[in-house]
């Protein structure tokens, strides 16, 4: 095993050494969209490119890099101090998933990486050069839930989503319009991947934090506070159809506006 580098005397030799390790794990893991369609070439290309990122942590001092971002909101914001190995694989998921680990893009609850708000932004800003508008209006509220409508602009185009947010009762208005963005732009994300649909609602449980993230040089109101979850078995299928015929209808949109070369 190499010498773990030190945060403080990282050289350009390191530099180049783990931008190459990496960029072999991230093209192995996610390879510019082109979707694999052999199934066992597809796991095993994935199981690679993960040993490649646990090495890196476990090698190359990136886990002590991790520790040292754990807990802020210039890293990563986390429900508690996690152990190494569990610190490792949450950090691995969260950029096998793409999201960063500087900026708050992602929180680390219950041993997981859930990609939050500024998460969202920065995949559609990295993977489609997209920097959406977001108007939000909450539409009604009922016991511990509002519901919004989040109209998104971008590129001459509007894409709206409408759902209801679980709120607790101490949810102020910021809360809620964070934890509608962080929906909508999951959802935008969705539309412009082609309609890939998770089914399983990761939980409205990001850390509300004070000192809010900085995206973009603007500091982002609304970071979603910590509140119930809601997972796929509680939502009807009614709901989940329904959800994946707005997306399909949005991703027809797009093939035929590209078509047009209006995108």
């Amino acid at each position: 095993m190499k010498q773990a580098i030190a945060v403080q005397t990282v050289t350009p030799g390191d530099y180049t050494r783990l931008t190459a390790r990496s960029e072999e794990a991230l093209t192995l893991l996610r390879p510019d969209g082109v979707e694999e369609p052999n199934p066992i070439v597809k796991v095993c290309k994935y199981a690679q490119g993960i040993e490649i990122l646990r090495e890196l942590f476990a090698d190359e001092g990136l886990l002590s890099m991790a520790k040292s971002l754990q807990g802020s909101p210039l890293g990563f914001l986390s429900d508690k101090t996690y152990a190494d190995n569990v610190l490792t694989d949450a950090c691995v998921q969260a950029m096998a998933q793409g999201f960063m680990l500087t900026n708050n893009e992602f929180n680390i609850i219950s041993g997981k990486a859930m990609g939050v708000l500024n998460g969202w932004l920065g995949k559609l800003r990295r993977e489609f050069d997209v920097r959406p508008a977001c108007a939000v209006e909450i539409t009604e509220k009922k016991d511990r839930a509002s519901k919004c409508k989040v109209t998104m602009t971008y590129k001459s185009k509007e894409t709206t989503w409408e759902g209801w947010i679980p709120t607790p009762y101490e949810s102020g208005p910021d809360a809620i319009v964070g934890k509608a963005k962080r929906r909508a732009l999951k959802y935008l994300w969705e539309v412009l991947a082609g309609g890939l649909v998770i089914e399983a609602e990761d939980p409205d449980g990001a850390i509300d934090i004070t000192a809010k993230p900085v995206v973009d040089g603007d500091v982002e109101d609304g970071a979603d506070d910590l509140g119930p979850t809601k997972s796929a078995a509680e939502a009807s299928e009614e709901e989940i159809q329904s959800r994946k015929a707005k997306i399909q209808d949005e991703v027809t949109k797009n093939v035929q506006a590209r078509k047009g070369g209006l995108f």
